[in-house]
């Protein structure tokens, strides 16, 4: 696969029938997402919206809200999650609060729609796009980082080149929030400039999502989801059917030992990040049979 920026994606560098997103078993093509797209910015540009928040449950709205804002030239703040107080504390900073479902208890609240009509080609100035992550705050204060749509482009560029050639088509899930940099980077960015589908719903428990699976697949995923006891027939299970297991944290022993012996035969962890432990390979890597 090929990576195509986020400005040529939207002016029509692929087909208009080229899925881009699986939500409820359905495939969301890049004429709906530039039709969803233009209509949320349509309905934004009659405010004066300078700072924009989304928050949504579903990626693909996730998806549109944040192309909507960046469409219109606002700056786009990620709030890490929905909780009441996290969004009181940025009420302050916001014209809008886009989302997808009722969360938000703030007037400046406007519920993501759907088109009912087609839109003709666009582009985007993602040079300037700001776009404000949050810290989940879990070990203290949350802290803002900023990126704009070019570095996610740079480093879907990079992952491409890295692991492209190994994924293929193969769809993408997740455990992960899109809220946070890591989802938004490696379930929703990636593949979406990369040409594969993502799925739009992010997984808390395995069960459903093992359930989806149906043929080579990737899992976008953070750690410690099952005790170390169960491991094996876990990733036995998951390894099966996957191409590759993204995660942004280490493995305990036990699990990394599990899971490096059945990808010699079933496919590819991939691990991007240490934090709790020294790492046998400090740099990202893949491991193929």
């Amino acid at each position: 696969m090929s990576i195509v920026s986020l400005s040529d994606l939207l002016a029509g560098a692929r087909p208009d029938t080229h899925c881009v997103a699986l939500k409820d078993h359905r495939q969301i093509t890049l004429a709906r997402l530039r039709a969803d797209v233009s209509h949320n910015a349509q309905r934004l540009s009659a405010r004066c919206i300078r700072h924009g928040a989304v928050v949504c449950e579903d990626g693909y709205w996730f998806l549109v809200g944040l192309l909507a804002l960046v469409k219109i030239g606002a700056d786009v703040i990620l709030p890490p999650n929905s909780r009441a107080g996290t969004l009181r504390g940025l009420a302050h900073e916001l014209d809008v609060l886009l989302t997808d479902s009722g969360v938000g208890e703030v007037a400046s609240r406007v519920a993501l729609e759907s088109s009912e009509t087609e839109a003709a080609p666009m582009r985007f100035d993602v040079a300037n796009s700001r776009i404000d992550f949050f810290t989940s705050g879990s070990t203290g204060e949350m802290k803002r980082v900023t990126k704009s749509l070019t570095l996610f482009e740079r480093e879907a560029a990079v992952l491409e080149q890295m692991w492209g050639a190994e994924l293929g088509d193969a769809p993408v899930f997740g455990t992960v929030t899109h809220q946070h940099v890591f989802g938004m980077t490696f379930r929703i960015m990636w593949p979406l400039l990369a040409g594969r589908p993502y799925h739009s719903e992010f997984h808390v428990a395995w069960e459903p999502l093992l359930a989806l699976l149906n043929g080579p697949a990737m899992i976008v995923s953070s750690r410690g989801l099952y005790d170390p006891p169960s491991t094996h027939a876990f990733f036995t299970s998951l390894l099966a059917s996957l191409t590759a297991f993204v995660t942004g944290w280490t493995f305990a022993d036990c699990w990394w030992h599990s899971a490096s012996a059945l990808t010699r035969s079933h496919g590819a962890v991939m691990q991007l990040r240490d934090r709790d432990r020294p790492c046998r390979k400090r740099e990202p890597f893949i491991r193929m049979s």
